[in-house]
């Protein structure tokens, strides 16, 4: 597996000054940032997530097994790789910063190539986790979100939206006359068709929406912070976007979409409520064809 190390964030954490730059002097080659407390630590994932922490454990305020404890209760800070340091052996203390979720101990003082070894262990395991997450997650054909991903992400944003009371639409798309085209053109083309048209909400709605392929030619957007008239404009443009759309390899194949619109209005309690609503919608947009029907 080849990997450029050089452009790997790495995060140390450490409260005396001389550790620090000792051990920033050995990853010189990598992008690295330093905290000297665990606060400051904590502030610096805010600001940019790392790909890898090296954390002290003995820290004033807040050790590092309590900073280990608040990131992994964060779901986005949970999957950063934290290695503990410590100059101490003690076994109690190791299996303590594993159960917390530590991925690696060392012992101080560092040696050089074992720092290396394990830095490069853990940077490969975490690129090999991330390609898998990718590969389950991911829609193999239009490279947007799977069903899996939709259902799973948008079910923790429906309950945050809904406590935190932001505005939330669902759209559900369907692309008209979808067999038609795929036996008229044959699957190469009506696979094309699906990629553009992925690529179209995807360019449209990637700054603030989940966008997902459902399956087949069914597709579905998660948009948050929009009001009920802004949501009705953005499907609206996608309708009339898709309309003027010319896709294929060899065909110009001309297309059309229905969507079925829905707002998180208060008598909708949880996602399946939101999508079953936005489903009938849908429904009622593909007897007409080409047309956006919203809301309850």
């Amino acid at each position: 597996m080849n990997m450029d190390y050089s452009k790997c964030k790495i995060l140390v954490v450490d409260d005396n000054v001389a550790n620090l730059d000792i051990l920033v002097e050995l990853l010189n080659d990598y992008d690295v940032r330093a905290a000297l407390s665990g606060i400051s630590a904590l502030e610096s994932v805010q600001d940019e997530l790392p790909d890898l922490i090296f954390l002290d454990i003995a820290m004033p305020d807040m050790d590092g097994f309590e900073v280990c404890k608040r990131l992994k209760s964060n779901p986005k800070t949970a999957s950063i790789p934290i290695i503990f340091l410590s100059a101490s052996s003690d076994s109690k203390t190791i299996v303590k910063g594993f159960e917390l979720g530590g991925v690696d101990y060392i012992v101080k003082p560092y040696n050089v190539k074992e720092v290396i070894a394990r830095l490069h262990t853990h940077l490969k395991l975490q690129y090999a986790i991330k390609k898998l997450d990718r590969l389950a997650f991911t829609d193999h054909l239009t490279g947007i979100s799977n069903r899996r991903r939709f259902f799973t992400t948008a079910s923790k944003l429906f309950v945050q939206a809904k406590t935190k009371a932001i505005p939330m639409h669902l759209m559900v798309i369907d692309i008209d006359n979808f067999k038609q085209i795929n036996d008229t053109y044959g699957h190469n083309e009506a696979d094309m068709l699906l990629k553009q048209f992925a690529k179209q909400i995807r360019d449209r709605f990637s700054s603030n929406a989940l966008c997902a392929r459902l399956g087949g030619d069914e597709f579905a957007i998660f948009v948050l912070n929009l009001s009920q008239q802004q949501a009705l404009e953005q499907a609206e443009k996608l309708c009339q976007t898709s309309a003027n759309l010319r896709v294929g390899t060899k065909e110009n194949i001309e297309f059309t979409v229905s969507i079925g619109l829905v707002e998180a209005v208060s008598s909708i309690k949880t996602l399946d409520d939101l999508v079953a609503q936005a489903n009938i919608n849908l429904q009622e947009a593909k007897s007409v064809k080409n047309r956006v029907i919203g809301y309850v």
